[in-house]
């Protein structure tokens, strides 16, 4: 049965309720209370002016209420201020106003006796320290949940927390601090770079309370280190977290903090620089950071914080065992801290700790791989090269130690994907994609199990996206090496060429500033592997084409790369049943391209032929229902092109083939339609830029695709529809697989292919087979009274002297 939705009944009528509150959490208490209010969820998140799902994350415990809150849910839910429930909902959620209450009415008290201040000046003394006494509980509360590793709800409260304007001044430096480092967490780099800045200009100006001043110009040097660190300058980020040693240094020679804060300041600031020599290839001096690091903290009294400080600088020095070789040293640390961990009920930590040893597992499959790989004879660069090195990698890793390995080092990402998702742990989870991605392939090469291979693409590549959503670019090389190292798998040379050439792009920007020696050694790996490829594409015989002659060899790495995606895309999700249609003439067809082209937004959508949606003429081979659903198609495209408000998520973005399109108006069979579409392609790309753009290719695509947000359509023309589907009919009947699917990985990678396509189709329009823009070859097929038929060479389009009727 339903619940009535914001039915009131009487308090009184709760005062006699079964339910045992007391012995509640406070999501089961808050369950408990609004349903003897007969209020579903939707109805008391209305309100609360809030959304469904907060109140559902609220009532099963995956968020923590703000203090203010309870009052917003106690006025909603109609409890009085002073009654037994709202003293509940308060005491579930952590809060105790009783004893802060009465330490804060003595302070006040104890400070009218001294300065016999009025009641007017006593009542405002005591709601300004009530004010920031509930915004430091508030700040510590919040730390345990950054220590839990819940980054989105932690951040979400400490945003809250820094719109109160009537915070002091270091309350508030601390939280811009704490904000920033949750930041870090979640890959927002720049807003974490904006809020460190604000905080060290704060405190360089004496605005916070002076005893705390010079440790927190430490901890925001040291923060503003880590930052450089993850945006790959190694060296700034190396020299301000030195910086932030030498302050330590200086205060406890001076004496002007205790020997705790001191002691365990340096010791987490020798911890990160470990960090930092790690990343740059240099275990050994790691090694050092590690043991000046533990010696500052034994030093330290025991507590908490120096135990957590130590467990961290425990799970450095086994990263630093583990890159020198030594993995017995290293799974050994993993195993201690794992279990001390444990002990204390740490989640977020064992869960770093699963992915962590992860780490270790593959990188002694990694060193088993190199040493087979040094022991191949010279000449791997003959025809057979290729094929030796996938022999001995396969050699390799059948060695049941290896297997064993392999194994366990998917369990552990694994785990750790399970554990960060949902986290808004964006650095680390990066990652964790990368390296399961790595072990699958590692797994697919081992058991011969090639669908492994497109799920290992498929993580890789969502951890790309990650990463350069994120600008996390240091990691950008060797997401492109492992892409590369899978395409070589495959035998896709051309793709495995174009993923070395953007790994050395990669570690030549600015942006990662590479010099160190962990660089220099992926620079050379990466190198070596493309000298391979090279000397392969260079002697190897012509290459199959997809869809007849590309010409540019780098349109058909993206064509090829495009194909492969999708491909074991569809292999691996076909229990899903994305197929719809096996024409794209199909009224089921027509359908699901009107109700994505109705969502709300832009979409990108590549292909051949411009779109039927540029034209309300109708193209062949519709039924009648079809051409009404085209015309509605027609109609709400033009109206979100003419309503666009010059958002990215507004702007249509098309892609197309001149070849195609000049073949399609130079035939007097499919003249008027195209001819309508060229006219209303150009017209919506002069009078709405803001709503429209269209780039056009001397080449062709080998399908078609549609996206908007995460939904997806894909046409696969009759000559590749074998490859994608075995059944007879489809090998015997030219048909056209046409599939649907909702996935944001897929569409971010589709995306991601279109703005290659579309920056190649810039280039080309500069230059053959003769400078011409996009919109001036528009508006030459739209005015031009001889329309040419043309001839194909190497998929340019040239002209003849065939006269067709002008429109």
């Amino acid at each position: 049965m339903a619940k009535r939705s914001g039915t009131k009944r009487p308090l009184t009528a709760r005062q006699n309720s079964p339910v045992h509150i007391e012995a509640l959490s406070f999501g089961s208490l808050m369950n408990a209370l609004r349903s003897e209010m007969d209020l579903t969820q939707t109805a008391l998140a209305n309100r609360l002016k809030r959304s469904t799902s907060f109140v559902s994350l609220l009532e099963t415990g995956q968020r923590s209420p703000s203090r203010e809150f309870i009052d917003e849910l106690a006025e909603a839910l109609e409890l009085p201020q002073d009654s037994d429930q709202k003293r509940q909902l308060i005491q579930a959620a952590g809060f105790e106003p009783g004893e802060i209450s009465g330490v804060l009415e003595r302070i006040v008290n104890a400070i009218a006796e001294q300065t016999h201040m009025s009641e007017s000046n006593r009542l405002l003394l005591h709601a300004d320290l009530g004010a920031q006494i509930e915004g430091w509980t508030e700040y510590f509360r919040n730390q345990k949940r950054y220590e839990q590793g819940l980054f989105d709800d932690t951040a979400l409260h400490y945003e809250q927390l820094l719109h109160r304007r009537h915070y002091s001044p270091t309350l508030n430096t601390c939280l811009q601090i704490s904000l920033a480092e949750t930041f870090v967490q979640s890959g927002e780099l720049s807003r974490a770079e904006t809020l460190a800045k604000n905080a060290r200009a704060r405190v360089e100006d004496l605005e916070v309370a002076p005893d705390r001043s010079p440790t927190l110009g430490a901890e925001i040097r040291a923060l503003q280190g880590l930052i450089f660190v993850h945006n790959g300058n190694y060296p700034m980020g190396k020299a301000l977290l030195e910086q932030s040693v030498t302050i330590y240094q200086k205060l406890l020679t001076s004496g002007h903090v205790s020997d705790d804060v001191g002691y365990i300041g340096l010791g987490s600031s020798y911890k990160r620089l470990a960090q930092v020599a790690l990343l740059q290839g240099e275990p050994e001096g790691a090694l050092t950071y590690c043991i000046t690091a533990e010696a500052y903290l034994y030093r330290a009294n025991p507590s908490v914080e120096r135990n957590h400080w130590l467990l961290r600088t425990a799970e450095q020095r086994a990263w630093a065992y583990a890159k020198l070789g030594d993995f017995t040293q290293a799974i050994a640390l993993r195993k201690h801290t794992r279990e001390e961990f444990a002990k204390v009920h740490d989640d977020y930590a064992l869960t770093r700790n699963s992915l962590y040893t992860g780490d270790d597992y593959l990188g002694q499959i990694k060193s088993q791989v190199k040493k087979a790989l040094n022991e191949l004879s010279v000449g791997v660069t003959d025809r057979t090269g290729l094929k030796r090195r996938a022999d001995a990698i396969r050699r390799a890793l059948s060695a049941p130690s290896i297997r064993e390995l392999i194994e366990s080092a998917e369990c552990c990402y694994r785990d750790a994907k399970k554990g960060f998702e949902g986290s808004g742990q964006n650095i680390l989870m990066g990652r964790c994609l990368s390296n399961l991605g790595i072990i699958l392939r590692y797994k697919a090469l081992l058991v011969g199990d090639m669908s492994l291979l497109n799920d290992a693409q498929n993580l890789l590549v969502d951890a790309l996206s990650l990463e350069q959503g994120i600008g996390h670019w240091r990691r950008l090389p060797g997401i492109y090496e492992a892409l590369a190292d899978l395409a070589v798998d495959r035998m896709s040379l051309s793709g495995a060429q174009f993923y070395y050439g953007k790994a050395l792009e990669a570690l030549d920007s600015l942006l990662v500033r590479s010099a160190d020696t962990a660089a220099a050694a992926q620079r050379e790996r990466i190198f070596t592997g493309l000298q391979v490829v090279n000397a392969h594409l260079k002697e190897a015989q012509p290459s199959r084409r997809l869809l007849g002659v590309f010409g540019a060899e780098k349109w058909q790495s993206i064509c090829e790369r495009l194909v492969d995606l999708i491909l074991g895309f569809v292999m691996q999700n076909q229990h899903a049943n994305g197929l719809i249609a096996l024409s794209n003439r199909e009224d089921s067809w027509i359908e699901r391209i009107y109700a994505l082209d109705s969502e709300e937004g832009g979409r990108t959508l590549v292909q051949n032929r411009l779109s039927d949606a540029l034209a309300l003429k109708v193209p062949a081979g519709l039924s009648p229902v079809g051409v009404g659903i085209h015309q509605l198609r027609h109609k709400q495209f033009t109206q979100v092109i003419e309503n666009a408000h010059g958002t990215t998520q507004d702007l249509s973005r098309d892609i197309c083939s001149r070849l195609h399109v000049e073949r399609s108006i130079a035939n007097s069979d499919t003249f008027e339609l195209t001819h309508e579409q060229v006219s209303n392609a150009l017209h919506f790309l002069t009078a709405y830029p803001q709503g429209y753009q269209l780039n056009s290719s001397v080449y062709e695509v080998p399908l078609g695709y549609e996206v908007k947000r995460s939904h997806v359509l894909i046409e696969v023309p009759d000559t590749l529809a074998p490859l994608f589907d075995s059944r007879e009919e489809v090998k015997q009947h030219k048909v056209t697989l046409c599939y649907e699917f909702d996935d944001d990985a897929l569409a971010r990678s589709l995306l991601g292919i279109a703005r290659e396509f579309a920056d190649m189709c810039v280039a080309m329009g500069d230059q053959a087979p003769k400078p011409e823009p996009t919109d001036s070859w528009l508006q030459r097929l739209r005015d031009k009274q001889t329309v040419y038929a043309g001839i194909i060479k190497d998929n340019i389009f040239l002209p003849s002297s065939r006269q067709v009727a002008s429109h």
